[in-house]
This record gives C-alpha cells, structure tokens and sequence, in this order.
C-alpha cells in the first residue's frame, strides 16, 4: 500500500509505502525506487551532491570518466547511460539527503535543486543512472535493496533480501526542490563531511564495510 502526503504550506510531499508478502512462503525480495529529475535541476554545469562514501562504476562504459560521477554535462549525441553504485553514509536514525543543483539556473538570485530524503536502514544501497542523452537527458537517483546486475548475482554475493509468508517492509521518501541558497549550504555541508573514495567494481564494492 501506498500513502502520499504533503502538510499546507510545504513545498515537498512523502510516500511511505509498506510491502507485505501475501503468499504462502518466504520470497526473494527486490525494491528500487526509480526516480527521475530532469531539467532545470539537470542542466550543463549542474551537480550531484551526496553524502556518498565509497562510489563504484558499473560497468567499463562507466569507468571512462569515473571521476566525474557527480558532474553534468550538456545533452550529448550518441551519449552511453552511465551507472554508479554508491554507499551513503546516513545521520543516526538512518536518514541520507542528496540533491542535483544547478547553480546556474538563479530564481530572484537563488540555486536551484531537486533533493530526496530516504533511509538506509530500509533501502541500504543506492544507483545513480545518468543519461546526458540529447533525447534522454536525465539522472536517476535510484534508492534500493539490491544490485542492478540481476538477482543471481546479489543471490551469489548473499545480499539478496526475502521477506517471511506474512511479513512486511517499510519505506519512507521525501522529494522537494531546493530554493535557497541556506537549503543549499545545509546539505552541502552536511555532504562535506563524507569524504568519497573511489572503488573498481561492484563485487569490491559490495565488500566495503
């Protein structure tokens, strides 16, 4: 079940959804939010802020220019979509915040961004899909409990979740834009204490502690 809500005033709204196996047994159990921001937040010059500690290319495509995971481009032709798994570090109870800004789109002198809230204690990994595309021009900021290499693979590195005959899993995400340039600084700063390092793969990564 799903419930969004948002309060009077508010410029950001929630969806906490709650997944129950209705069957009869135990099953495999994989969740990932796909969620897409585009244009004014995704712009050229535009950046991923996150509290990431250890970020992964997916695949080869994504090793070329790996140091650049959080930076955007203009639309570009024949671009190849790109993935990163990151590790977040979240506050105490769990929760991350990461955002795309773009500095350069002033709204009465102010940045502009999108942000997500989620917790880690409920979706542990995260994938940032970038697509600079000149059609498919986006990023994706895809909390979850899984991998995207396929479920024998999480299944091979004992990663994959299942959920009891009966059982239920609770998610709860925040969206809302950035406005302000104190929005701005909070998270930022708060990202600014994570230091990121760079891993090769997504089997070393998964081995990060």
């Amino acid at each position: 079940t799903r419930t969004v809500s948002t309060k009077l005033g508010a410029k950001s709204f929630r969806i906490h959804d709650v997944v129950t196996n209705e069957g009869f047994d135990t099953t495999k159990f994989m969740l990932l939010y796909h969620c897409n921001i585009g244009w004014p937040a995704v712009d050229e010059g535009a950046e991923i802020v996150s509290p990431s500690r250890f970020v992964a290319p997916r695949d080869a495509v994504a090793e070329d220019g790996k140091e650049k995971w959080n930076k955007l481009d203009a639309p570009t032709h024949k671009y190849a979509e790109k993935c990163y798994y990151h590790d977040m570090a979240g506050d105490r109870n769990g929760a991350v915040t990461c955002a795309i800004v773009n500095d350069g789109f002033k709204r009465k002198g102010d940045p502009f961004g999108v942000y997500i809230t989620y917790n880690k204690k409920q979706l542990p990994r995260f994938v940032e899909w970038k697509q600079m595309g000149e059609q498919d021009y986006v990023v994706g900021f895809e909390p979850c409990n899984c991998g995207v290499e396929g479920r024998h693979i999480d299944e091979e590195l004992g990663l994959l979740h299942s959920l009891r005959a009966g059982e239920s899993r609770e998610v709860d995400i925040e969206f809302g834009p950035i406005t302000t340039k104190a929005e701005l600084e909070s998270i930022r700063d708060a990202c600014a204490k994570v230091k990121t390092e760079l891993v090769g793969s997504y089997k070393e990564f998964v081995k990060k502690p």
